[in-house]
């Protein structure tokens, strides 16, 4: 009965090895997140947001509307573009990052629990960002801007606020 323990006790020990040496390695994803490039950098990611920059305009909207704008997210780098930790800054509003046919989870307040994710942009490559705005969620009147939340590993745009403004109506 000894003899077995040992033995069994030495089988967990070395699958416990087999899983943290395959589990431990870094992935191509998660190695380009550990990348850190400065600003003086030639080659290193580059975000763009095209074609009208960070902030969009819903205009007019009722507080029982949704809407949702779009936002054209481009690697204008020679590195791959690491997208991580989303989140929104309210409860109505929700984002979500869509990369070729790849769509991530949609994002709300960290508070939710946002999943962990993370997005690859390849240079030269595109992705849309949407957000989407549900002012029923969180009534309010007047004028509103919320954001759409994101980290990247551009060393010029660490954390990324992509903003949509409304002016809600009963």
């Amino acid at each position: 009965m000894k003899n077995i323990l040992i033995i069994f006790g030495i089988i967990l020990f070395g699958v416990l090895i087999l899983f943290m040496v395959f589990r431990g390695g870094n992935s191509p994803q998660q190695a380009n997140l550990n990348q850190i490039y400065s600003i003086n950098d030639e080659e290193k990611p580059a975000l763009a947001v095209e074609p009208n920059g960070m902030v969009q305009d819903l205009g007019n909207m009722k507080v029982s509307e949704e809407r949702a704008a779009e936002f054209e997210i481009r690697n204008n780098g020679l590195q791959p573009l690491t997208i991580f930790n989303s989140q929104t800054s309210c409860m109505c509003t929700f984002g979500q990052i869509i990369i070729g046919e790849n769509k991530s989870p949609t994002f709300s307040m960290s508070m939710h629990g946002n999943p962990k994710w993370q997005g690859i942009l390849e240079p030269g490559q595109t992705a849309v960002a949407k957000v989407i705005y549900r002012p029923y969620l969180m009534p309010v009147q007047g004028p509103v801007e919320r954001a759409f939340i994101f980290e990247t590993n551009d060393p010029s745009n660490p954390k990324v606020y992509l903003t949509i403004k409304a002016f809600v109506e009963q």
